[in-house]
C-alpha cells in the first residue's frame, strides 16, 4: 500500500469483473469521490473499471491489492483471523449435518458428516478471506485517513455476515455489499444440472462417431494404494521428500502402488511415466487440463448408459429446484453437498477401475470431494500432515478413515478443529528424518565460503509462501550493513524471488555481491538449510521451525500477532518457552537477541532452544515415522488380501499399530 492523497471514499472489490459493476456503481455514486482497489480482476473488470474512470466516477487508475496478509506488519492478524471464521463457522456445523440428512437419506451417517464438515471448510474459506480483506480495508483507510464508515467492501462472500450471525464489530463499520452469485450458490446448484446434462449429449454423440477410451482395469485382483502427485517423486532414496515418502520404508509392493497426476504445477511427462514404470509403478493422469506431453495416459471415464446418465441429471436438478426455494444458509448447503458428490461422480469409475483401496491425497482445504469418491469406491482415505499445524483454521479439520498426527500439539489443533476421522494415529514427524545430501553439501560449501571472508553468524530465513518484503528488507540490510553476518535463505513457493525481482532498492544486489548469501534449492528440506546456521528464523508459519528444532537446531520465531496475548494462546507452543527465548514481537529485538548472544553465550544460553517441547511435537524422534506409516498400510493390505472387508482391515490395522 503507498501512501497517497486524501480520498473521499475507498472501495475494495473482491472481485472486479463484469458481475461486480452493479455494487461498484452503487458504491461509487455514493462515495464520489472514490478510489478503487481490487484482489483479483478480469480482463473485462479492467475494461469496465477504465470505463468508470474515464467518466470521473473513480478517481485515478484502480490498484491491485498486492499482500492481503500483511505478515510481516504491525498489522498483522492473519492466524487470528483464520481462527476467528473457524470458530464462526463450527458452531452450524450442527445444523448443516441435519440439512445433509435429509438431503442425502440414502447415505450413511459418516458420508454424511464427511459432505456437511466439506460444507462448512468452504464457509470457512470464504469467510476467512473476507474477514482478511476487511482487516486490510481498515489498514488502508488509515493509511489514506479515510473514515471507516467511508469504506466499501464488495465481495461474494457478504451474505455469510448475516447467515452465520457474525458479530458486527468484525466490520469496523465498512460498508459489505454482496456481488451477484453471493456465495456462489446459484452457480453450485445449477452447475451440475448444466453439466450433467452436456455430459449426457456429448456421450450420445461419442457413441455414435468416437468410442473414447474406459478406464483400464487392473491385469491382477491386487488391491492398490493411489497417491495423489504433489511434491514428485525422487526414485529409491529412503531419505528423500517426496510423495512416496511412506512407501520406500514399508514392505508394500511397487505393483500395488498408483501414482495420479492430477495438479497444474506438477504434470505428467514422459520420463516422469518411464521413470515410475522402472520402479514397477503404475501411473495415470486424471485432469485432462494438465497432461504434460504424456497425453496418452489421460485416464477416462466410460460412458454412461443414456439411461444412467439421465437418471443423475435428475437428481441434480431436484435437488437445485429445492435449494433455490430455500432460505439462503440452506441454499448455501443445498448447493455445496451438490456440487462435493458431482465433484466426487468424477473420481469413483476411476478409482474402481484400478481397484483403489487407499488413497494419500493432497486435498486437505474446501470440499470433500476426495473423500466422498473414497467412500462411495470402498476405498480408505488415508492422510498426515505435511507442516506443523498453529491453530485451527479452514485446513486443520480431518474426515480421513485414517490420520497420522505428528504429536500431541497438532492432535489437540486436530481435534479442535471439528475434526471426525475414525482413527487418528501419532506416527511422529517424518519431515525431520528426511534430507537432501546434495543440496546440504552445497550449503554447506557455501557457509564455509562465508566463514573464509569472516563471517561470524550464520542465519537461516524461512519463509512462508505469502509476501514478506520487510522481513526481508530488514535482514538483507543486516547483511549489508555488518560483514560478520553471513545468509542461508529457503524460501517456499517462489516467495524470495518475489523479493529479487522487486530488488527492494537494490538490496538484493548489495547482498548478493557481499558473497555472504546463499539461496537453497527448493528441493532441500528445512532442517538442510538449519543444521548449517546458527540460529533458523521463521516468519507467518512454525513448520520449518519446527522440524528444524526436532533435528536440534536453535529456532527463532516473529509474531507480529502476539498469538499467546489471543485465543490463540493454546496453541502457542514456542511461545509456552518464556520471553526472550524462542520468539519475538519484532525483528529489532530478536537482532539484538542475537548480537548480545554471539558476544556473550552465557547472558542468554537457552535463545533458540526449543527442546522442552520437542514431546509435544514429536513423542519418538526416533526417525521411523514414514516406517511407522508404511507398516500401517501394509497391514491394512494384507488383512484385505485376507478376505477382510475395509472396515475390519482398518480395525486391525489400527490394533496392530
Amino acid at each position: 500500500m503507498n501512501p497517497r492523497h486524501k480520498k473521499h471514499g475507498l472501495v475494495l472489490v473482491d472481485n472486479l469483473c463484469a458481475l461486480s459493476l452493479v455494487p461498484l456503481l452503487k458504491a461509487c455514486f455514493r462515495l464520489r469521490p472514490t478510489q478503487l482497489y481490487y484482489f483479483r480482476a478480469s480482463r473485462m473488470g479492467l475494461k469496465l473499471s477504465g470505463w468508470i474512470k474515464n467518466l470521473k466516477i473513480i478517481s485515478g487508475d484502480p490498484n491491485k491489492i498486492q499482500d492481503l496478509y500483511l505478515n510481516d506488519t504491525k498489522d498483522s492478524a492473519a492466524s487470528i483471523l483464520r481462527f476467528n471464521a473457524q470458530q464462526d463457522c463450527i458452531r452450524s456445523q450442527d445444523r448443516i449435518f441435519q440439512e445433509v440428512k435429509k438431503i442425502l437419506p440414502e447415505f450413511d451417517s459418516f458420508f454424511q458428516q464427511i459432505c456437511a464438515t466439506g460444507v462448512r471448510k468452504e464457509w470457512q474459506i470464504w469467510l476467512q478471506e473476507l474477514y482478511l480483506q476487511l482487516h486490510l480495508a481498515k489498514a488502508l483507510a488509515r493509511e489514506e485517513e479515510a473514515s471507516t464508515r467511508n469504506v466499501v467492501l464488495i465481495s461474494h462472500s457478504a451474505s455469510l455476515l448475516k447467515i452465520l450471525n457474525v458479530d458486527p464489530e468484525i466490520s469496523g463499520n465498512i460498508k459489505v455489499y454482496p456481488q451477484t452469485f453471493e456465495n456462489k450458490a446459484l452457480l453450485y446448484l445449477f452447475g451440475p444440472v448444466i453439466y450433467t446434462l452436456g455430459k449426457t449429449l456429448m456421450d450420445l454423440l461419442m457413441s455414435w462417431f468416437s468410442p473414447r477410451k474406459e478406464v483400464p482395469r487392473n491385469n491382477n485382483d491386487k488391491f492398490k494404494i493411489g497417491t495423489s502427485a504433489a511434491w514428485g517423486f525422487e526414485g529409491f532414496d529412503k531419505n528423500r521428500l517426496d510423495d512416496l515418502f511412506w512407501w520406500r520404508r514399508s514392505q508394500v509392493p511397487a505393483e500395488q502402488i498408483v501414482y495420479m497426476f492430477e495438479r497444474q504445477d506438477y504434470q505428467p511427462t514422459r520420463n516422469r511415466m518411464v521413470e515410475l514404470e522402472k520402479m514397477g509403478i503404475q501411473s495415470i493422469a486424471l485432469n485432462p487440463k494438465y497432461l504434460g506431453d504424456a497425453h496418452e495416459f489421460q485416464v477416462k471415464n466410460k460412458i454412461v448408459s443414456l439411461t444412467n446418465n439421465l437418471k443423475v441429471f435428475l437428481f441434480y436438478l431436484k435437488l437445485a429446484l429445492r435449494g433455490l426455494l430455500k432460505d439462503k444458509l440452506t441454499r448455501s448447503i443445498y448447493s455445496l453437498v451438490g456440487w462435493q458428490i458431482y465433484k466426487s461422480e468424477e473420481l469413483i469409475p476411476i478409482y474402481k477401475g484400478i481397484n483403489l483401496r487407499g488413497i494419500f491425497h493432497f486435498n486437505e482445504s474446501s470440499l470433500e470431494f476426495v473423500n466422498l469418491s473414497a467412500q462411495k469406491s470402498n476405498a480408505a482415505r488415508i492422510g498426515t500432515h505435511w507442516s506443523c499445524l498453529s491453530a485451527p483454521n479452514a485446513s486443520t479439520p480431518r474426515c480421513h478413515e485414517v490420520y497420522f498426527a505428528w504429536g500431541a500439539h497438532d492432535l489437540k489443533i486436530i481435534l479442535d478443529s471439528g475434526s471426525i476421522s475414525k482413527n487418528i494415529l501419532v506416527s511422529g514427524c517424518f519431515l525431520s528424518e528426511l534430507s537432501n545430501k546434495s543440496e546440504h553439501l552445497k550449503g554447506k560449501e557455501a557457509v564455509q565460503s562465508m566463514k573464509d571472508k569472516g563471517v561470524r553468524i550464520v542465519l537461516t530465513l524461512f519463509d512462508n509462501s505469502f509476501p514478506v518484503p520487510n522481513f526481508y528488507r530488514f535482514f538483507l540490510q543486516w547483511l549489508v550493513d555488518d560483514p560478520n553476518l553471513g545468509i542461508l535463505i529457503k524460501s517456499k513457493g517462489g516467495t524470495f524471488e518475489s523479493t529479487c525481482e522487486d530488488g527492494i532498492g537494490g538490496l538484493v544486489q548489495q547482498a548478493k555481491d557481499s558473497g555472504r548469501i546463499f539461496v537453497m534449492d527448493e528441493k532441500a528440506s528445512p532442517v538442510d538449510a538449519a543444521m548449517l546456521s546458527d540460529f533458523a528464523i521463521g516468519i507467518t508459519g512454525i513448520s520449518a521451525i519446527a522440524v528444524s528444532g526436532l533435528q536440534g537446531a536453535r529456532v527463532l520465531y516473529i509474531d507480529y500477532e502476539k498469538l499467546d496475548q489471543s485465543a490463540l494462546k493454546p496453541y502457542s507452543i514456542f511461545h509456552s518457552l518464556g520471553p526472550n527465548r524462542c520468539v519475538f514481537y519484532d525483528m529489532e529485538s530478536l537482532k539484538n537477541a542475537v548480537l548480545e548472544y554471539t558476544k556473550n553465550p552465557g547472558s542468554n544460553p537457552n535463545l533458540g532452544d526449543v527442546s522442552p517441547i520437542l514431546d509435544q511435537l514429536d513423542p519418538f524422534r526416533d526417525g521411523k515415522a514414514s516406517q511407522r506409516i508404511g507398516e500401517y498400510v501394509n497391514w491394512y493390505l494384507e488383512s484385505l488380501g485376507q478376505n477382510s472387508s475395509k472396515m475390519a482391515a482398518l480395525k486391525t490395522a489400527s490394533e496392530k499399530y
